[in-house]
Formats: C-alpha cells, structure tokens, sequence
C-alpha cells in the first residue's frame, strides 16, 4: 500500500502567535507576584499615618499606600522581565520545528538550551489538543504529545486539529 504522505514533512507554525502568547504568560507572574508584595509594603508603609487620621480617611489612605505599591511594583516588574524572559520569548518563537522525518517525529526548541527530540512512531501514545483561556486570546493551540516516558507540548500550530489527524495516520502507517 503507498503513503500519501511524503518521507519527510516541515510543520508549519504561528511564530508571531507563540511569540505573543509566551510574552504575556510569562510577564503576568512578574505582575501578580511582585504586585502583590508591592500592594502589602504600600499599605505597611502607609500605617504610622493611620494615628493620626479620622476613621473615614482611612481606607483611603490604605488604597494610596497600596495603589503606590503596586504601581511601583509594576515597573519592578517590567525590568525584571525585560531582563530575564523578552529575549527568551523570542528565541523560543524563533527556533521551535516540528518535522516528520520518516518514522520519526523531531521537535527542537532552543531556549537557555537546545533541545532535540526524535521519537519513533511507535513511542508516541496519544495525541491530544489543548487551548486555554490566554490560548484562545492569541488565537493559538497546543498539542500535546503523549509518549512513553515524556509528554510534549508544540505551542502554536497552524490547522492544529487537521495536523493531529495527519500525525495520527502518519502513526498509524509508520508505526510497523
């Protein structure tokens, strides 16, 4: 019986769409993290004045004092990931590839480190796809990889459900 596949396939991906998606879920930890601690010494900051105060003012001495916090916090926070994720987001987006090669499926992403996966077909167990609440923002899914001893996520597929079926036959033809 002929494949109506070819030996080898590139897959194409939505590199502006995972750049997007990784930019804004790495930078809203940095937000809600440091936002918080940001809120609670501003409204720590704020309670000698409290004393002082008629019981009306306040809260609103507390929302001054934790609306500083937290607006300081969030130009902590931007620093911080400009210096430690932006450039990572991008050379992730940058260097990600999913390719079919014969029967084996590779997946390569470089970050801090490259990482070059080759499973055979017959490691792979399911196929799965996944979109989250910040995905479906960015127009954009996951598929999930489940293999023996690894489960792998590829960001950003383009035409992920109709990929997931090829890759499902791929499997099934290459598997022997």
């Amino acid at each position: 019986m002929s494949e109506k596949y070819p030996e080898n396939i590139e897959i194409e991906l939505d590199r502006k769409a995972i750049r997007a998606y990784l930019r804004t879920s790495w930078i809203l930890p940095w937000f809600l993290i440091i936002g918080f601690f940001g809120g609670m010494f501003g409204a720590a900051r704020v309670t000698e004045k409290i004393e002082s105060v008629d019981i009306p003012d306040i809260l609103m001495i507390y929302l001054k004092g934790i609306g500083s916090g937290i607006m300081v916090s969030a130009v902590i926070s931007i620093i911080l990931y400009f210096i430690f994720c932006h450039f990572q987001t991008n050379r992730l987006a940058k260097n990600l590839r999913i390719r079919v090669e014969g029967p084996f499926l590779r997946i390569t992403h470089k970050g801090f480190t490259l990482v070059d996966r080759k499973m055979h077909f017959r490691s792979i167990i399911d196929y799965s796809i996944v979109e989250g609440v910040l995905m479906r923002r960015f127009h954009i899914v996951a598929l999930h990889i489940t293999a023996i001893g690894a489960r792998i996520q590829v960001l950003g597929i383009k035409n992920c459900r109709e990929i997931r079926d090829m890759l499902a036959e791929i499997d099934a033809i290459r598997e022997k």
